[in-house]
């Protein structure tokens, strides 16, 4: 896919030029974690790093990515449904987390019928 996880943390610029020792084309924030000031250094520009977590990010220029504004009602609807026993989503495959490559392959490859996931 082209991408590659980092862990976070002190030492994420040295981490990254082990695993990119060209550079890095983007970066996509899932943590949270407070490292958007590292990941803008260690791109070179702001607006090719995203975030789906730390909204704090548009002091920094970067983009924060959410959901459409229906989502948390519409995620409650699901759990209701859910627990009530009327609504059980259809999963296709599981994959335990050292194996998330594989799973991010299986949906791209297309014709997912049901949910793929990943387990911890």
């Amino acid at each position: 896919l082209g991408a590659t996880p980092i862990t976070y943390g002190a030492g994420l610029a040295e981490r990254v030029a082990v695993v990119a020792p060209d550079g890095v084309d983007a970066a996509v924030d899932t943590a949270g974690s407070g490292s958007l000031a590292d990941l803008v250094d260690i791109v070179g520009d702001a607006s090719r790093v995203v975030t789906i977590a730390d909204f704090g990010a548009g002091a920094l220029g970067v983009t924060l990515i959410t959901g459409n504004a229906h989502a948390a009602a519409t995620i409650a609807d699901a759990a209701r449904l859910g627990e009530a026993g009327a609504y059980t989503p259809p999963v296709q495959a599981a994959y335990p987390v050292e194996k998330a490559a594989d799973a991010h392959a299986h949906v791209q490859g297309g014709h997912t019928r049901g949910k793929v996931l990943i387990t911890l």
